[in-house]
């Protein structure tokens, strides 16, 4: 058996250390210190600073920012930082971006250069020159430059129900951003010692469904933030570079309430591995985080109902018909169209000596039966991920590279390795997020999907089960990473860790069941505990109490029986990865639970 590992999504946490970076500047060449809070703990720092220079006998604007996260996830220890130096014209027209991410041990770089009408943008993964990715992104109208936007703020922010907009370009997200500024008062700065006076403004970005509320002095610069987020109020302050600094990782990391980010299913699903189909209600848990739905229809999902306040999804499992070979071409499209997810990129390096030895690892040698099964090659990948990679919640996003050699991570690790893989095979693949079902949560996670025989199908190393992928889960963003991360930062923002999902219906094994929200997830009664989902029913000895019937992932603890002599029974509910014995495999792990325990 082993221990089924998704994870509270990293990128939500990703996403609000980007957003930091919109704070406006100084109106005066000085450093600027910010305090970063998530859910009243200190998790993080920015350094900002705005000055003149002369390049080329041009007189210009310059701005550096720097920001670190420092934050405990299911008890790790993560960084997370992001530089950024933008040279802007004295007018605060953008002229370029120069930006960093390290989400691992691995940085990703950006060059961003304005011209006109179009940004060319460059993105590598250190110092790897030869993994540089270009491409040109048009935009229209001016692009703004942190000094640009204070100077907008500061000239348009007058009297309450001002408005001003502004664009800029954040690279992380390869593309355009306005930001929609809204004056609503002034009034005292909140906790300042002492009182002072500031604009409290309401900020929208085109990248991100929900608001957000600044302070800002008569200058356009930023005092104070607060974002909502699925871990609670987020606020950035100014203060000074010693209180700033006071902050010293690991020791103080902020420990980040990831169990707000799951939703607590109604029911126990029974073999959820294997679950054919699923209908879902959703609801948003925080209205302030967004109120717009994502398109969710997409390969196996179908969106039944949707209303401003929810969404009723249908998710069926894809499978490929047997003995479908990739080279098939998808009915009435152009093969070309899945060239896209066979790129080797920077989070998915196909051309990777050590990743094609593992793939030839992977897949030995089959037989003449197996050229042409492109899923039973899948599965093996998938399979071999599995057994090599190890669970560590400190890394946030790592590329290929780094995975296949350090085998750690996360879920989206698992992903960007096996898609990687696939991609090496010949087989197209892409990264999903989105929600999976695991010990009575759902909960942010990662995954792939594969094309195989004219169908998308899904594939799971690190919550996976026999053959492709099940359907009690749900994706919210697929991308094929060839630009970056910016569709999985910004995509499902708003829904991810926000939402509640009430199974109405599944199938399994060719019936369908058909689930009453309204029912207990379990009963006791009297002796007898009840468990409509899971079809369990627990008789206690003599004596005995019911004890810990609430846990959820990642505590496996489906409930305990306490005796009176200080005995107890634990029941747990398990797994074991595909291809082993089940029977073999449950005398494994009570091994572990009961160390020379006699085997009858």
């Amino acid at each position: 058996m082993h221990k089924r590992r998704p994870a509270a999504s990293a990128l939500a946490v990703a996403w609000l250390l980007l957003n930091i970076g919109l704070i406006a500047s100084a109106a005066q060449p000085e450093d600027e210190w910010y305090v970063v809070r998530i859910a009243g703990q200190r998790a993080g720092t920015m350094h900002q600073r705005t000055e003149r220079v002369v390049r080329e006998g041009v007189p210009l604007f310059r701005t550096k920012a720097e920001s670190l996260l420092t934050i405990s996830r299911l008890g790790a220890g993560m960084e997370l930082r992001t530089s950024s130096t933008c040279l802007e014209t004295e007018a605060g027209d953008l002229l370029e971006v120069v930006s960093e991410l390290q989400f691992s041990t691995v940085p990703m770089k950006s060059e961003a250069r304005v011209e006109d009408g179009h940004v060319v943008l460059k993105s590598y993964l250190g110092d790897n020159l030869s993994s540089v990715a270009e491409r040109t992104i048009p935009f229209s109208g001016r692009l703004l430059g942190p000094e640009g936007i204070r100077r907008a703020s500061e000239a348009g922010l007058k009297n309450p129900g001002d408005t001003v907009i502004v664009q800029s370009f954040l690279p992380e997200l390869s593309k355009p951003v306005t930001v929609t500024q809204v004056l609503e008062g002034v009034e005292l700065l909140p906790e300042s010692v002492p009182p002072r006076e500031a604009l409290r403004v309401t900020e929208t970005n085109s990248a991100y469904p929900r608001k957000r509320t600044a302070w800002l002095d008569r200058s356009g610069r930023t005092l104070f933030s607060s974002d909502a987020s699925p871990f609670g109020e987020m606020t950035t302050r100014l203060t000074t570079r010693e209180d700033a600094l006071s902050l010293s990782a690991p020791v103080d990391a902020a420990v980040l309430p990831f169990e707000q980010a799951l939703a607590r299913s109604n029911i126990r699903l029974p073999q959820a591995r294997s679950i054919d189909a699923v209908t879902l209600r959703l609801e948003r848990r925080n209205p302030a985080l967004g109120s717009d739905w994502t398109d969710l229809s997409g390969p196996g999902q179908t969106v039944l109902e949707k209303t401003a306040d929810h969404l009723i999804l249908k998710v069926e499992r894809s499978s490929p018909a047997p003995q479908a070979s990739v080279e098939e071409p998808p009915a009435g499209q152009d093969p070309a169209d899945l060239d896209e997810f066979l790129r080797s990129n920077q989070y998915l390096d196909t051309q990777d000596e050590v990743l094609l030895k593992a793939v030839q690892e992977a897949l030995g040698r089959p037989g003449p039966e197996e050229l042409g099964d492109a899923l039973g090659k899948a599965l093996r990948l998938e399979n071999w991920v599995t057994g090599r990679m190890k669970f560590d919640a400190g890394i946030a996003f790592a590329p290929s590279r780094e995975v296949i050699r350090n085998a750690r991570g996360t879920c989206a690790e698992h992903a960007v390795l096996l898609a990687a893989m696939l991609r090496a095979t010949g087989i197209p693949s892409r990264i999903l997020t989105g929600y999976v079902y695991l010990n009575g949560v759902w909960g942010g996670h990662a995954w792939v999907e594969a094309r195989l025989g004219g169908a998308w199908v899904g594939l799971d190393a690190a919550v996976n089960g026999p053959g492709p992928a099940d359907a009690a889960r749900f994706a919210l963003v697929r991308s094929s990473l060839n630009d970056g991360l910016g569709e999985l930062l910004s995509g499902g923002q708003g829904l991810l860790g926000n939402l509640q999902v009430t199974v109405l219906s599944y199938a399994l094994d060719g019936r369908t069941a058909v689930v009453d929200p309204a029912a207990p997830l379990y009963a006791v009664e009297e002796n007898l505990y009840i468990n409509p989902g899971l079809g369990l029913r627990v008789l206690k000895p003599s004596g005995f109490v019911f004890e810990n019937m609430d846990g959820i992932w990642p505590d496996n603890t489906l409930l305990v029986m306490e005796g009176p002599n200080g005995e107890t029974i634990r029941i747990l509910q398990d797994a074991w990865r595909p291809g082993r014995d089940p029977e073999e495999s449950a005398y494994l792990r009570l091994g572990d639970l009961v160390p020379g325990g006699r085997r009858s």
